[in-house]
């Protein structure tokens, strides 16, 4: 993992709702280094203190979709590359209030995860 990818994930795991999920891939930081990867176990106690995702995992990335939707209480939030601008990721959020169905943004970024973890950072 890069210096970047380390730093998104302390982001992640820094969030009001943030939570560890059965299926997420997790590492220990150790430099710039991320060493004994292993998959959360539903049966099994929580990763250890200082555990970061592993970001560019699949399972971790719907996790923390997941994670997005419970905290803007949206079950409807996605995320897409180039719907506003080609080179960037959002994270749209759907509700529906008097005039009729609505749209906003809650986070945005270079890649999925970095849109995600934005979009969970503005969740109230």
């Amino acid at each position: 993992m890069t210096e970047e990818q380390i730093a998104l994930a302390l982001r992640a795991v820094a969030c009001k709702g943030w939570r560890w999920m059965p299926g997420m891939y997790f590492g220990e930081p150790i430099g710039s280094e991320v060493v004994m990867r292993r998959r959360v176990d539903a049966y099994k106690e929580a990763p250890p203190i200082g555990a970061i995702p592993i970001l560019d995992d699949p399972a971790t990335l719907g996790c923390l979709l997941a994670l997005v939707r419970e905290a803007h209480r949206d079950p409807m939030a996605s995320a897409t590359r180039g719907k506003y601008t080609p080179d960037m990721v959002y994270v749209d959020l759907y509700h529906v209030n008097e005039n009729g169905p609505c749209r906003g943004v809650a986070g945005f970024g270079a890649t999925e995860a970095e849109a995600l973890v934005h979009a969970l950072e503005n969740a109230r």
